[in-house]
């Protein structure tokens, strides 16, 4: 492993992969201000040598640490690492059960998309449709579980959306933090 870490570039891509398991090239470009092509030699390179694991997922490749996390971890990760089943996500901890209807609106997006990523959530075993006084009731299927990882990994997407909310409804701390660099 040693070897295959001598670059520093490398050192980098690893420690991001072992915070942030389940990123995409793209991001993983985008956080080292690399180019995309950069990333991926690197990455490949440590693939080939049995560094880290990629996941074909939804027409993105998601890499992992091999050995680091589990295979429902993986799956459940790579789709919280994405924003609008993130989002349903944290609306589903905060309401326990929700109608289709609630969900949209709290997240505003179309029918068709909050039914695209519910069957997708649904088919990772993380949320589960309920029969509710005939209507339809979503929840998620293990909240601990959910509940841990996003503690333990935090999702990147997760950290990008607190830090806008947080310069959005305190900007003022924005302006404090700029006057002690």
């Amino acid at each position: 492993m040693a070897e295959v870490l001598h670059l520093e570039l490398r050192k980098k891509i690893y420690k991001i992969l072992l915070l942030n398991p389940g990123l995409n090239l793209s991001r993983i470009a985008e956080l080292l201000s690399i180019s995309v092509p950069l990333a991926d030699y690197h990455l490949l390179y440590m693939e080939e040598n049995e560094l880290i694991t990629i996941v074909k997922e939804g027409g993105y490749k998601r890499y992992y640490i091999r050995g680091e996390i589990g295979v429902e971890e993986k799956k459940i990760l790579s789709l919280l690492q994405q924003d609008i089943p993130l989002r349903i996500v944290l609306f589903l901890l905060k309401k326990l059960y929700s109608k289709p209807r609630e969900i949209r609106n709290e997240l505003n997006i179309s029918p068709a998309l909050l039914t695209y990523y519910l069957k997708k959530l649904k088919k990772y075993n993380i949320v589960i449709e309920n029969q509710r006084d005939e209507k339809k009731e979503f929840t998620l299927v293990d909240e601990k579980q959910v509940v841990n990882l996003l503690i333990r990994y935090k999702p990147n997407i997760l950290l990008k959306r607190f830090k806008d909310s947080w310069t959005v409804d305190f900007p003022l701390s924005s302006k404090v933090s700029d006057k002690k660099k």
